[in-house]
């Protein structure tokens, strides 16, 4: 190569850099993180190694596919693989026995080894780590790795292409930002793979390739390795050429094409063409699928006779696929897409191959001909299992033959019937019969917009080879109302939609008398439907909110149901991003930190979020919400688009998985366009988006608008209204199933947007979860600031929208703080002399959320007894007077709780109690110092003994205390224990008092 080449050869490439990526690969995220548990132990044990390269092996060789050794073997006779890693114990003298080799690596057994997947990964990891071909683990590191183990063999031109093409797979999704995401991983930067692969990575991302002889090249110029020789043939503008060696292909000795066999390979792309390579093989086909992508490589000629279907190959084209029938996840869009395109090409090249001779019968994906005898020779486009003469299955049950024939007649017209009545038969009319290869579509879809019915009066078409479709909508993706054969007639069918869809196809032979049927519709339904919320009283757990949702009577029924959950933090009203709500009417002075900006001049004005740097041509601020297949979503705010831009233009991103980047990663947006009078739907795919809808409105600037979005991910439906008119609409046929963002973006304008709101949908009732991390967050800041607000909207079958209603909810879940308990009417006492009633107040207890309701006051004759008086409530009081006979020298009791207005009950607090001590007359010489009580339990008051000495005796006169400077109050318990007669003597130094104080145990 000269250097000026290799310079224009550099500046291509940069170009290739430059330029939004097409064709990425489909990821299955639920498939990525299946054995993340697995995964993640070994990089525990092996730190070394990159996060992802593992997972990305194994999702490159078997889409992650734990292959057993019961896995039908392939109908090509490639070796058979084990495990996730597609490994092979006997490569038939051709492929690399690298079970083995990863054994002997890892220091495992082959059976222990492929024992569980856990042991696949951990004797992988430490192969990849031992086979240590450099020792780094650099982008080169890793790939010099991959191919170290692959089990594909080295050789030829051909051959080496085969195993590079294998571990470009794997680098490829360490690039992919869908696959890293989802294992929460940041991609490695796509200039890795040049660092790899150099000039050859324009062949490797090639959408085709051509094998011919010893030369791999793109149709466009770029070699694998540079060689001479010309293509033999070019049927099909494949990513690649590789040609078959003459030992594993033959003449077709003049038999006319006139079939199409679809095949699974069980084994990967790039063993697939190496195989083909193996003279020892015996076998070729003629073109070979990728998965991830769809690159396809011819292999032969068409015009050659490739060994792929036994004793059918004379008149066959072999299509090859990667991967294994028993995994449910194999067949991507991608790879149908791509193999439609190509067989839909081969119908085009004289052979006589109609495309509705595709295999399209529900029972096809199962039915295997050297049982059944079907679907025979009618049917030209089918599976390996479908000839005669086979022992093989593929592509076995999860090949969808429905889609496919769609996929292959994406052109037929559509006869629209669009009269309020009328009478709908098959293509024989009234009195003949429908024809054989048929495929009709037939849309009722009357002008006055109303509900459609359709009774069938006749239906007899030959049972179990021909069929009528029907679909609630308006192409043959839209929801499928069922499929009818034979005599099974579909009856009466009504759609509230105003469209019915049916489409008819029939075999190559044999008709029967076909259908008769009439249709009615009925005047449009004009009048919005009425929502209504159930009432709430305080609510202190998790609850359930009812809804009444009603449509006027012989309306089209209510369709869509929408609601959202708002809380209160006692600043501001918001909703829960975590369960799929937002809620921001931008009242706030400053952008509310939830938000974050990425591009553009964003700022709170006057109760809007505006975007003033018109010259911003892909502005974005984007806020967190939850999104998931569980539920659809309403999308709803209002914009006001205004500035001198020739190309204004304004919307919103939803379900994207990745906002921060310049088209969100992955999700949706909807524009609304000023100059062009457009409102576009856009779906995004590994951050490049493509146009889906273009429908025309007028959106004039300087006009606020009231504008929704809705997003089914269980249908793929999004519809896009701007005030309350359905604007634009588009089914997506492969939807994405979740999403972490809303994002605003404005181009070339400046915007006003106010009041946005994500709502999900729901039933007609509806769990709110409470607490932090539930739907509703806060309790009520006071008893009369409600926590929480619902808010619900529901759209009717005719696309009538209600207005919204709401309802406020009071929140507390948490008791009153209970003030203090004391026993009699003021300071707490411990005896009380009245012995006819018991006496306990409190202070008042406090509830910041609900208030105080009442109090339940107690009494008994031990700590939280309430013999004496059960719980009473007492209102507001602060005390309580119970009337009882108190039995001298017993204690009592009070007990009590604080009721909150929401019904929460505080732990009953239990006073330390206070004791009757009856008043007798003391034993004393004189009655001018009263001493009480006495007889005594121990405490004694001398009420007019303060400051004076005491002298405490027993009977034989001995002293038993001195006490100086007493208080009034003498407790003979810390002085005496036992049981008697004592005398006191009090003195002042002038006068002097003597009593007899009996002791007595309580």
């Amino acid at each position: 190569m000269t250097f000026d080449s290799f310079l224009m050869r550099k500046l291509l490439f940069i170009l290739l850099l430059t330029m939004p990526i097409s064709a990425s690969a489909q990821v299955n995220a639920e498939v990525v993180s299946m054995y993340s548990d697995a995964f993640g132990e070994v990089y525990h044990q092996f730190p070394e190694i990159p996060r992802g390269v593992l997972e990305a092996t194994a999702y490159a060789l078997t889409d992650m596919h734990d292959i057993r050794s019961d896995e039908p073997r392939s109908c090509a006779g490639l070796p058979r693989t084990r495990g996730l890693f597609a490994l092979v114990d006997d490569g038939q003298g051709y492929f690399r026995n690298n079970l083995q080799q990863v054994a002997d690596l890892s220091g495992t057994s082959k059976d222990g080894l492929l024992s569980d997947t856990r042991s696949q990964i951990r004797a992988f990891a430490a192969a990849m780590t031992n086979v240590s071909p450099n020792g780094d683990w650099n982008a080169a590191g890793i790939a010099q790795r991959i191919m170290a183990l692959s089990a594909l063999p080295i050789g030829s031109t051909v051959q080496d292409y085969a195993r590079i093409v294998e571990c470009y797979g794997v680098m490829r999704l360490l690039t992919e930002p869908a696959f890293m995401r989802a294992l929460s991983i940041e991609p490695l930067p796509y200039s890795i793979l040049y660092d790899v692969f150099g000039e050859n990575l324009p062949v490797l991302s090639a959408s085709k390739v051509v094998v011919d002889g010893d030369r791999v090249h793109t149709e466009d110029g770029h070699d694998f390795e540079r060689g001479g020789g010309i293509a033999p043939c070019y049927n099909y503008a494949s990513d690649v050429y590789t040609q078959t060696p003459t030992c594993n292909y033959s003449s077709r000795a003049g038999t006319a094409v006139s079939a199409v066999t679809v095949h699974t390979i069980q084994g990967s792309y790039a063993g697939a063409i190496s195989w083909a390579q193996n003279c020892d093989a015996n076998v070729s086909f003629h073109y070979v699928v990728r998965r991830g992508d769809g690159q396809i490589t011819q292999m032969l000629c068409e015009a050659d006779k490739g060994w792929h279907v036994g004793s059918e190959n004379p008149y066959t084209i072999g299509i090859e696929h990667e991967g294994y029938v028993t995994d449910a996840n194999n067949y991507t869009t991608a790879m149908y897409q791509a193999t439609a395109n190509l067989v839909r090409d081969i119908t085009n090249s004289g052979y006589g191959i109609s495309p509705v001779r595709t295999s399209y019968f529900p029972w096809a994906p199962t039915t295997n001909y050297n049982a059944t005898s079907t679907p025979g020779s009618c049917v030209r486009i089918k599976g390996h299992q479908h000839f005669p003469n086979q022992t093989h299955t593929d592509p076995g049950q999860y090949w969808d033959w429905d889609y496919f024939h769609k996929l292959m007649n994406p052109n037929t017209p559509v006869t629209v019937l669009n009269s309020a009545t009328g009478d709908f038969f098959d293509s024989g009319g009234q009195i003949g019969v429908y024809g054989n290869d048929e495929r009709t579509l037939t849309l009722i879809q009357p002008a006055n917009g109303g509900a459609v019915t359709v009774t069938f009066n006749q239906f007899d078409v030959e049972n179990n080879w021909d069929y009528l479709y029907i679909y609630d909508g308006t192409t043959v993706f839209s929801p499928l109302i069922g499929y009818y054969s034979g005599t099974n007639s579909p009856g009466t069918l009504t759609s509230n939609s105003g469209h019915l869809l049916f489409e008819f196809r029939s075999d190559c032979s044999s008709t029967n008398p076909g259908w008769a049927a009439s249709w009615t519709s009925n005047a449009p339904d004009n009048v919005a439907p009425n929502t209504a919320i159930s009432q709430h009283s305080w609510e202190t757990q998790d609850f359930t909110t009812t809804f009444t949702d009603t449509d006027n009577n012989g309306g089209s029924g209510i369709d869509r149901r929408f609601w959202q959950m708002m809380d209160f933090d006692g600043t501001e009203w918001r909703a829960n991003g975590a369960h799929g709500f937002i809620n921001d009417n931008f009242l706030q002075t400053s952008i509310h930190p939830d938000w974050t900006q990425v591009s553009g001049t964003w700022a709170v004005n006057g109760g809007h979020l505006v975007q003033s740097n018109e010259s911003n041509a892909n502005s974005n601020i984007h806020l967190a919400v939850a999104q998931n297949a569980q539920h659809s979503y309403l999308y709803h705010w209002g914009m006001h688009v205004s500035g001198a831009g020739t190309n204004r233009r304004a919307g919103i991103h939803f379900f994207c998985d990745n906002p921060a980047l310049e088209n969100r990663g992955n999700g949706y947006f909807v524009y609304y366009r000023v100059e062009s009078s457009k409102c576009q739907i856009y779906k995004v795919v590994n951050n490049a988006w493509t146009l889906m809808s273009n429908d025309d409105l007028t959106f004039n600037a300087n006009t606020w608008y009231d504008l929704k979005v809705i997003f089914d991910p269980s249908t793929g439906i999004i519809q896009a209204y701007c005030n309350d008119v359905l604007a634009s609409e588009w089914t997506d046929p492969s939807p994405h199933q979740s999403g972490n963002a809303i994002s605003l973006r404005t181009a070339d304008c400046n915007v006003r947007y106010n009041d946005v709101k994500v709502y999900r949908s729901r039933n007609t009732g509806e769990t709110v979860s409470v607490g932090p991390s539930g739907i509703a967050r806060f309790q009520n800041p006071s008893p009369s600031q409600p926590a929480s607000r619902i808010r619900t909207l529901v759209m009717d079958a005719a696309g009538n929208w209600s207005a919204s209603a709401t309802q406020d909810v009071n929140i507390d879940w948490t008791p009153p703080v209970l003030g203090a308990l004391q026993d009699g009417l003021g300071q707490d006492i411990d005896d009380t002399q009245d012995g006819t009633q018991l006496h306990a107040n409190w202070s008042a207890s406090s509830d910041p959320n609900s208030g105080v309701g009442h109090y339940l006051a107690a009494m008994g004759d031990a700590p939280g007894a309430m013999n004496i008086a059960p719980w009473t409530n007492v209102g507001s009081a602060l005390s309580i007077t119970v009337p009882h006979a108190l039995i001298p020298y017993e204690w009592y009791y009070a007990q009590l709780k604080a009721v909150n207005n929401a019904g929460l009950e505080t732990a009953p607090a239990i006073s330390n109690g206070q004791q009757y001590i009856a008043l007798t007359v003391g034993l004393h010489e004189t009655e001018t110092m009263p001493l009480f009580p006495n007889p005594t339990t121990g405490i004694i008051h001398l009420p007019d003994a303060q400051g004076m000495m005491v002298e405490i005796l027993d009977v034989t006169g001995r002293r038993v205390e001195l006490l100086r400077n007493t208080s009034s109050t003498v407790d003979l318990r810390t002085i005496v224990v036992s049981e008697g007669i004592y005398l006191l003597k009090a003195s002042n130094g002038a006068t002097e008092w003597t009593y007899k104080v009996v002791l007595v145990k309580p």
